[in-house]
């Protein structure tokens, strides 16, 4: 009879431990509901992929009572907002008008890609709409959180590149008029990591397009844009994922003409690591369980090199027309002018991951006495701030210059034909040339 009950016990707590098969199956009511999109505010969607029910809310409003894979949406003025709740989920988002955004909150916020967003929200089980009940109980909540969060943010909440700002001209005739809203396709020049980047880091990214408005050129393509890392976090222990939040803050136009954009890349790494299963009693289950989380870590959050990413102008702005030109490549050397180089040995990285040499070494084959050598160009298009070599010394090949391994690398992509790099070498009588050579990157 003991040993019976004994069992039996086993089976309870197992079940308790175990989702529940009907609770799996049982079909849960759809409820979906779309927004349109408005020309003086952003559509806004908001998706909670967390455990348990909880209220989000931007600076000092209300804007959902959501639970487990429910979303909701709200239209919310251009700028710069703070999105709380009553969990640790928060996040600073940039919105341009009259645009749709999708945010998700798991561990932490990300800004989704259209395609991400939509299909968030069509596998959600449920539309949540707030009701005024909600509301005025959240008063009281408001009243003492936002205060503290405003004192604390500061700087933070002001406009993106809020120093940027565009002031038309005392007249606009026959000038080109660039609405607020129009968009531009920028990518990423590096590979963005969690693990590697810090705060307050400038980091490159250009136009991927030429831009034409009416049919005058707005921007040339592989135009340097300024960017910034306005926050980041390592990934930590019991699964706790990284975070990037990468604002993009202005381009110039092919008139000269500075202009300030609205563009944002946020994401945390919301993907947890798969926890082993721990055979044994419920007991053993449990504390194994806490034991293995606190010593797994979560993953970096992650941006290649030559992801796109849609940015906006943030303001009504008027350039001069111009016509698309050709313009000859200035950079470019003839190949009788060229210094062979190559790379010692493959370049093994992990980017996903942050793994990298800790140093790169480039033969250049020869050379001069060189003074100094650069890396001033990647897979044709150039670095805005050449990455200087840290060391140079002779060799039975020839100069050997020295990098540091993530100075180095983070502008690299995967490829084992070998990715085509361009070095700027000055000697020591001031002569400058140019080398060439085609770097194999392995993935480790």
């Amino acid at each position: 009879m003991k040993r019976i009950s004994v069992i039996l016990l086993l089976a309870v707590m197992g079940a308790a431990l175990l989702p529940s098969a009907n609770a799996a199956t049982r079909p849960q009511k759809v409820k979906t509901v779309y927004g349109e999109t408005r020309r003086d505010a952003a559509l806004v969607y908001i998706y909670w992929a967390g455990r348990g029910p909880t209220r989000f809310f931007y600076d000092d409003q209300l804007v959902g009572v959501l639970r487990y894979n429910n979303y909701t949406f709200a239209y919310i003025a251009p700028g710069t907002h703070f999105f709380w709740s009553d969990f640790p989920e928060w996040g600073i988002c940039d919105f341009a008008v009259g645009q749709t955004y999708y945010l998700s909150f798991n561990w932490g916020l990300s800004i989704l890609s259209e395609a991400d967003g939509q299909a968030a929200v069509k596998k959600a089980s449920r539309y949540r709409e707030l009701t005024q009940g909600q509301r005025t109980k959240a008063a009281g909540t408001i009243a003492k959180k936002w205060p503290r969060y405003k004192d604390k943010l500061g700087s933070k909440l002001t406009p993106a590149g809020g120093e940027i700002v565009f002031t038309p001209p005392a007249s606009t005739e026959n000038m080109v008029k660039i609405p607020a809203g129009t968009a531009l396709m920028a990518e990423l020049m590096e590979n963005l990591n969690s693990g590697r980047n810090s705060a307050d880091d400038s980091v490159w990214v250009r136009t991927a397009e030429d831009m034409q408005i009416e049919g005058n050129l707005f921007v040339r393509a592989g135009t340097p844009v300024k960017a910034l890392i306005r926050g980041a976090k390592k990934r930590g222990r019991f699964l706790k994922a990284g975070y990037l939040d990468l604002i993009i803050v202005s381009v110039v136009a092919a008139d000269g003409t500075v202009c300030p954009l609205v563009g944002q890349v946020a994401t945390t790494a919301a993907e947890r690591s798969q926890v082993p299963s721990l055979v044994g009693t419920a007991a053993a289950s449990l504390v194994g369980g806490i034991a293995v989380n606190a010593l797994l870590k979560g993953r970096e959050s992650f941006h290649p090199a030559g992801e796109v990413v849609k940015v906006f102008t943030r303001q009504d702005i008027w350039i001069k027309p111009l016509q698309a030109a050709n313009e000859p490549n200035s950079a470019a050397a003839k190949p009788s002018d060229l210094v062979k180089a190559y790379a010692r040995g493959k370049i093994a990285c992990d980017f996903a991951k942050g793994q990298v040499p800790q140093a790169v070494e480039i033969i250049f084959e020869g050379a001069g006495d060189i003074a100094s050598a650069e890396l001033v160009r990647v897979a044709g298009w150039e670095i805005p701030a050449p990455v200087r070599a840290s060391k140079l010394s002779r060799a039975k090949e020839g100069w050997v210059a020295q990098f540091g391994g993530w100075d180095f690398t983070r502008f690299l992509r995967p490829g084992n034909a070998g990715i085509q790099l361009a070095f700027r070498l000055t000697t020591l009588d001031g002569t400058v040339a140019i080398a060439q050579a085609a770097v194999p990157v392995v993935s480790r």
